[in-house]
Order: structure tokens, then sequence, then C-alpha cells
């Protein structure tokens, strides 16, 4: 959540693909970085995989369901970064964004702040600039909450751009300058 994915992906390159497929935390880490490089099949595969071994560990019944339910959450969370990467139904996005934002509470505050991100550019996208005076503040509380700065980059750019839309260009100017 500091920005070391890479040093993640780094030392997953070194497994083999073997034992990667068994480790979900690392399969959903490496299929964020991936969305972020537009690699989309890639991400494709590995949240594929990341859904088989969380089956299989819940199957197994030797993982705590806490657990199985946070990668189950976090899963659900690339495949919203996914979809949002490829600009599909971005209705579907902002719904899942806010279904999640409801399943997360403040449990994980960099999450939380991405799926802000991720529900208002949605909304910004659907030109749904009603809403997104209401939001704004959820989302900049979320964000001060959180702690951490590499969370602002994707929040802030989605409320500067939505803020633009909504013709408050100052404020969007402050937003992206920040």
């Amino acid at each position: 959540y500091r920005g070391d994915i890479p040093v993640v992906a780094r030392h997953a390159e070194a497994l083999p693909r073997e034992v990667l497929n068994q480790l979900p935390k690392t399969l959903l880490t490496l299929a964020w970085l991936t969305t972020r490089q537009l690699k989309f099949d890639e991400t494709e595969r590995l949240l594929e995989q990341a859904a088989k071994r969380i089956d299989a560990l819940e199957h197994a019944g030797e993982t705590p369901e806490a657990t199985i339910a946070l990668m189950r959450l976090m899963l659900k969370h690339r495949q919203t970064v996914l979809a949002t990467a490829r600009d599909d139904e971005m209705a579907d996005v902002d719904s899942q964004s806010e279904d999640l934002l409801k399943e997360l509470g403040d449990a994980r505050p960099y999450l939380t702040c991405t799926l802000y991100s991720q529900m208002l550019t949605a909304r910004y996208t659907q030109y749904r600039l009603d809403d997104f005076s209401r939001i704004e503040p959820s989302a900049r509380s979320a964000l001060t909450r959180s702690g951490y700065r590499f969370a602002a980059i994707g929040l802030q750019a989605a409320l500067g751009a939505g803020l633009f839309h909504s013709g408050r260009t100052q404020a969007a100017r402050e937003a992206l300058e920040q």
C-alpha cells in the first residue's frame, strides 16, 4: 500500500509457477500491478487463478473464514479495478464500488480510498455529477484516515476530473495539483 507492488512482483518472478499459484494474496497483488500496466489478459489469468486457490483453501477448511472473506473482498476489489481500467460497464463499476465500500467499512483504508477512486471515475464518466458533491467529503475523509500517501494519487485524479466535469475548475485544479 506504500507503492511497493513492484518489489512483490520481483520476488514473485523468482518463484516457480506452481508455487506462485498457491499464493492467492500474491496473485492478487500481481493482478493489481498488471492492471496498472494495462496487461488485462494477464490480469484475468491471475484473478482466475487466485479465485481457484481461494476456493480450494475454503474447501480444505484449513484457512480461517475471516481470511477467506478478506481474500474474496480483495478479489472483488481487483475485478472492479480491472473493469475501471478497461472502461467497462461503468454503471457496474459504480455499484460494485458502492457495495464493496459497505462490506469493507473502515477495515482496509487503502482499499477504501481506491474504491472511492473507482466510484468517482464511474460517476463522472457517466455524467452522474449530482452525487459527486455528496461523495467527495467521504472520499477525502477516507484518504485522511488511511495515512497512505500513495492512495492520494488515484483519488485526487478522480476528484480532479470529476470536479472539472461538474464545473468546479478551481477545486479541480487544487485536487490535481495535490
